[in-house]
């Protein structure tokens, strides 16, 4: 597993003791249902996490859908100055429109 993964989840879930804690966690993010995957992308964004904002895009959250008023995930990362996620956020849509 990706050390820089598990050091995320480290720092951003402050409870995880070991390394099974941290792959359990990890696991659990992957199979999160849907609708709670968006929530977890703006939480993960909000934490400043471009890994953990990977692996919740990984796990399928929506990256065009809005999260009230309009403001996708990555109009809120671009108003938090989140320079990295919003870098990774337009590539992944210009990749999507290719298709």
């Amino acid at each position: 597993m990706n050390t820089i993964l598990k050091e995320e989840v480290k720092r951003v879930f402050c409870n995880c003791e070991g390394d099974n804690d941290v792959e359990d966690l990890i696991e659990r993010l992957r199979g999160a249902p849907k609708e709670s995957l968006h929530q977890l992308l703006i939480k993960m964004i909000m934490f400043k996490s471009l890994p953990l904002v990977q692996l919740v895009v990984e796990s399928g959250a929506e990256i065009e859908e809005p999260i009230g008023e309009g403001i996708t995930p990555l109009l809120y990362a671009c108003q938090e100055g989140q320079l990295e996620i919003v870098d990774y956020l337009v590539k992944l849509n210009s990749s999507s429109n290719k298709d």
